[in-house]
């Protein structure tokens, strides 16, 4: 006969047991199906005025977009926008710099179709565009605009090389 106390032990190791990898896939799927954009270090390049389309999704696992763009002079403006298929998406849009701190952030609006981060002050370097999916699923279009106009003096014409 098994002592009590011996029968609860083994049933606490059995939970364990059995709710540990539950938990290890639980932790893997936020990100899971990324794309392979979902880091700094993978971020897609993108020219300025030039749109790029991309999807984010709760549903899927793809939560996570990070892209970047290179400003070539030495001081300037930009505009990020982003248009959404789905304006009931809820995601943030966040710029970071070349040393990966936050510059901005901003909370979509559900129902609206296109968020605007206007007149970002930059100046020469990197800079990278991170949109985040909280809830829902939406294809999106990226747009980052030199507010001189146009693709402007500051805007690289190319994608910078990794």
């Amino acid at each position: 006969m098994i002592p009590s106390c011996l029968m609860r032990a083994l049933n606490w190791v059995q939970v364990a047991l059995l709710t540990v990898p539950f938990m290890a896939g639980c932790a893997s799927s936020f990100d899971s199906k990324s794309g392979g954009d979902n880091t700094i270090s993978t971020a897609q390049s993108l020219a300025l005025s030039q749109p790029v389309t991309d999807r984010v999704s709760n549903r899927t696992h793809d939560n996570v977009d990070w892209k970047s763009f290179t400003f070539d002079d030495q001081n300037g403006r930009v505009h990020v926008d982003v248009y959404w298929d789905n304006p009931k998406v809820q995601a943030t849009i966040s710029v970071y710099d070349q040393m990966a701190q936050k510059i901005t952030s901003l909370t979509h609006q559900v129902g609206q179709q296109r968020d605007r981060i206007a007149n970002l002050p930059v100046r020469e370097g990197r800079y990278f565009v991170v949109i985040r999916c909280i809830g829902h699923e939406s294809v999106y279009t990226l747009e980052v605009l030199d507010s001189a106009g146009g693709n402007g003096s500051g805007g690289s014409s190319a994608p910078p090389p990794i």
